[in-house]
């Protein structure tokens, strides 16, 4: 293979002089992605990460053929081999296997084509309106419940924006949403919160400090379903556990309902509390941004799809080459890990101009932070939603913010240590009224 100029070293990789020690999975970048990723997007587009041992793909154009090629690139992703370190017991690997396999962001076809059918007909934009119909639509409801949230929480003009709405906030719709009641949040957070470095980090002891949530939260669904066979409602879990007694070709098995449940709830959180967090500081560093969304409240849908190309919280959906393979020149072989950066294709020249500005009027703007392909995330619309009811809340009663705490760079901000999710930890923000 040529090198076209670059240093390669004895497996063909190129090496980046600045960057030749540098991984994705190193805190500095998990802190501050964005100087690596474009030195890398430049340079060595689809790149061999040596200390994650797979291959990062940061070009839009070369990420779209990857995450929509699942024959080559397979989504299937298996915990016992993922385990990175030798404190995991078998048991505490089989218990959590057991729900997360089941996610339909890590099952391939011909099986995540049923369940995914099943999903993507009651996420319709129709069905979703009748669910929150009684409180307005998920916008109306997301607004309203940021109001309430910040009331409970704004102290002195300084409130901790994470804690108080940006956590909360998600965990009220997606109950609404399933039919979780409102009492039942705290612990459900709490099981999600611990499932988060299972999913996203690389700790020795992940498996066994997660299996006691992902054990109850499977309880918990395994109760909630029972009760809506029983007695159905207008909700989510309801339409699911019918999909498990109807000879229609799409019927959920219940292991199978009870991961779509707990990847719905986790998904839910997780990523729309990130993207409320990394949206208020591109807001701080953008202050000319924060007099455009208070001048033009119209724009919060605008603004929350700019936030998730510009924050990107799912930084990537692994795959798995299924056979040798080339992409931009670089020979993949079978089995190898290749990691499609929607955090680095966001932030594409080739595709966005002035891609590092933070433009909520941008159009149009096609971002990837959903995912590409048959793994697009199904709740995408009530994520977006619940960002823009926020910004209507927020701006709607502060005419500016800035970050509490002493900061000039990113690295200064508590991001939560995980390789593949960009998220804030803590975010306390001043508020002004004049």
């Amino acid at each position: 293979m040529a090198s076209h100029g670059r240093q390669i070293n004895g497996r063909g990789e190129a090496i980046i002089p600045e960057y030749s020690d540098v991984s994705i999975s190193d805190w500095e970048v998990i802190a501050d992605p964005h100087p690596f990723l474009h030195h890398v997007r430049a340079s060595d587009p689809v790149h061999w990460d040596p200390k994650w041992h797979g291959w990062l793909v940061t070009r839009r154009d070369d990420l779209i053929k990857v995450m929509e090629d699942p024959q080559t690139y397979s989504s299937a992703f298996d915990l016992r081999s993922a385990r990175g370190d030798s404190s995991a017991s078998e048991d505490d690997l089989a218990a959590v296997s057991k729900v997360l396999s089941k996610w339909t962001v890590w099952v391939d076809p011909p099986a995540h084509t049923r369940v995914r059918k099943v999903m993507a007909s009651r996420f319709k934009p129709g069905m979703i309106s009748k669910t929150f119909a009684d409180v307005g639509g998920v916008q109306a409801y997301s607004k309203a419940m940021s109001e309430a949230l910040i009331d409970d929480a704004l102290r002195d003009d300084t409130i901790e924006i994470v804690a108080a709405v940006a956590s909360p906030l998600p965990m009220l719709v997606a109950g609404k949403l399933l039919g979780i009641p409102p009492a039942d949040g705290g612990k459900l957070k709490a099981w999600s919160d611990a499932m988060l470095d299972v999913v996203f980090g690389d700790a020795p002891d992940r498996f066994a400090r997660a299996r006691p949530a992902v054990d109850e939260m499977a309880a918990y669904f395994r109760h909630l379903c029972a009760a809506r066979r029983r007695q159905p409602r207008e909700d989510v879990t309801s339409y699911l556990v019918a999909r498990t007694s109807q000879d229609e070709g799409l019927v959920l098995t219940d292991d199978e309902l009870v991961g779509v449940l707990t990847h719905l709830l986790f998904a839910g959180h997780t990523t729309t509390s990130d993207l409320i967090g990394g949206m208020m500081v591109a807001f701080h560093d953008h202050p000319d941004q924060q007099a455009v969304i208070r001048a033009r409240p119209e724009l919060a849908q605008s603004a929350a799809v700019e936030a998730m190309r510009f924050v990107t919280p799912v930084k990537a959906q692994p795959r798995t080459a299924t056979c040798d393979t080339e992409l931009r020149g670089r020979s993949i072989k079978h089995g190898d890990p290749v990691l499609p950066l929607m955090i680095a294709a966001n932030r594409d020249p080739a595709t966005y101009s002035d891609p590092d500005n933070f433009d909520i009027a941008r159009t149009p703007n096609p971002q990837l932070g959903f995912g590409r392909g048959i793994h697009f995330c199904v709740g995408s619309g009530i994520a977006l939603a619940e960002a823009a009811g926020f910004l209507e809340a927020f701006f709607g009663r502060f005419n500016k913010m800035e970050i509490a705490v002493p900061y000039s760079r990113p690295t200064d901000l508590s991001w939560h240590r995980l390789m593949l999710q960009r998220g804030l930890q803590r975010l306390p923000l001043r508020t002004f009224v004049t």
